[in-house]
């Protein structure tokens, strides 16, 4: 910080005081803003499965599955492995080169990890509206590229599809969503209807 001359008034002395902070406010600013625009990633590296959160979200209540939607869908759909391909292929299409792995956290480079948090809608004869939640997180090392949260919902159910396929669908959906936000991650995205 530069002093005012000496000789100066007191009410100079704080005028330059005053204008000399807001420059080296617009210099900091200046020199940051590149570093927020940095250029998308152009390979990415994840699970080859997307797991699922201990705690995923599932329904329970009197017309839900034995052990709610979340055990069964689990048991009965391959929908980490089936995500996982769905994701890398959209990203794929983005123009991003996508390296799957059993075990991403090794990866230098960009490494994409995402949970499914919630398969929520009952399963079984009580069709009705499905809704899918997945939280992920582009990291390069220990910095934080981008994260976000998306959520798909179906409306009212599928009456022709299963369980199984009516998730499946909804994670194209996120999936769309996840290759459009990898363009120009950010973070604490809401993607889909999150």
């Amino acid at each position: 910080m530069s002093q005012a001359p000496s000789g100066v008034s007191s009410s100079r002395r704080a005028y330059h005081l005053a204008m000399s902070r807001p420059i080296a406010f617009v210099l900091i600013a200046c020199l940051a803003a590149p570093l927020a625009d940095a250029a998308p990633p152009t390979s990415i590296t994840m699970g080859e499965e997307i797991p699922f959160a201990p705690d995923v979200a599932g329904e329970v209540g009197l017309l839900a599955t034995p052990g709610g939607t979340a055990d069964n869908i689990q048991q009965r759909c391959d929908l980490p492995r089936t995500f996982a391909q769905t994701i890398a292929a959209q990203l794929r299409a983005k123009g991003i080169e996508v390296t799957l792995a059993a075990k991403p956290e090794g990866a230098s480079g960009p490494v994409l990890n995402i949970i499914i948090e919630g398969v929520l809608g009952f399963s079984g004869p009580w069709k009705g509206p499905k809704t899918l939640v997945l939280r992920g997180e582009l990291r390069d090392g220990e910095v934080v590229l981008g994260s976000f949260v998306v959520r798909e919902s179906n409306g009212m159910g599928a009456l022709f599809k299963n369980t199984c396929e009516e998730f499946a669908s909804l994670g194209e959906k996120a999936a769309a969503d996840i290759a459009k936000w990898s363009k120009a991650p950010r973070i604490r995205a809401r993607l889909g209807s999150a």
